[in-house]
């Protein structure tokens, strides 16, 4: 089946709706429901690539930058987490006193680095700010409107892709530096993971529904019932009783309950 504008967007807010689930399937998130964050979201971003010339740039720069920025915050967490794992596999080979003293202050190095981390994205108000972009993007990919034949700017979406990653490779081995070959790797997923949208014909809920398996909600209806659960959540600070001290506070500050962070 080939891929059309509705079925790409379908696919984009499919991994939206599923970075969402992750966030509040679990509070506060543990280091497994960020990675799976952070790859939903690589996921979207590579959706909206293929959208590119449908949307427009102005569009595209506007959720790109969204989506860029809700997963950054998530990548310091991810980074301790992995390093904390090569530690410690070294330390399952390792037998030296020496290395094996060295590989312990490393991980509590890495140990610290983590939780001060989280500490940055749990403790104050950026985990509520990552949720609403995303729930913005996907109500806004929601009133995307396509041309009725759109092959041809779905191609150059997909080229553009190409293009990019024949670049980046090309100067990975020119140069052959960390960077030049981080960015060649994270452009070869995006071309990976634009494939397997195009080859998969768009939507992995529409895909399940027809092939008989459980149907699982909409994209659309997974921001709506995120919607309601914050909403819910906030009435429930609202009405909260407060104590004497508490409400002598409150009264100096002024009202607590906004609905964005």
């Amino acid at each position: 089946m080939k891929p059309n504008s509705g079925a790409v967007r379908g696919a984009l807010c499919d991994e939206i709706a599923d970075a969402l689930q992750a966030l509040w399937e679990r509070r506060p998130p543990n280091d497994a429901a960020m990675h799976q964050v952070r790859k939903d979201l690589k996921r979207a971003r590579a959706a909206l690539r293929l959208l590119r010339d449908t949307v427009g740039d102005a569009a595209y720069s506007q959720e790109n930058v969204e989506l860029r920025d809700a997963a950054r915050p998530l990548s310091g967490v991810r980074d301790a987490a992995v390093g904390l794992e090569v530690v410690r596999e070294l330390l399952e080979r390792e037998k030296k006193p020496a290395r094996r003293a060295m590989l312990l202050e490393v991980r509590r190095t890495l140990r610290e680095e983590r939780s001060r981390a989280r500490l940055r994205l749990l403790g104050g108000k950026r985990l509520a700010a990552i949720e609403y972009s995303l729930q913005d993007v996907g109500e806004r990919a929601e009133y995307w409107r396509f041309p009725l034949h759109d092959a041809p700017l779905l191609r150059a979406g997909f080229e553009r892709v190409y293009r990019k990653g024949r670049k980046t490779l090309k100067n990975a081995r020119s140069e052959g530096s960390a960077k030049s070959l981080h960015e060649s790797r994270k452009q070869v997923k995006y071309l990976q993971q634009a494939l397997a949208i195009a080859a998969d014909g768009g939507s992995r809920r529409r895909r399940s529904s027809r092939s008989g398996q459980r149907r699982l909600p909409t994209a659309s209806a997974m921001i709506m019932t995120w919607r309601r659960w914050r909403q819910k959540s906030w009435r429930c600070r609202c009405n909260r009783r407060p104590s004497a001290s508490s409400s002598r506070t409150s009264r100096r500050a002024g009202p607590s309950c906004r609905r964005r962070p």
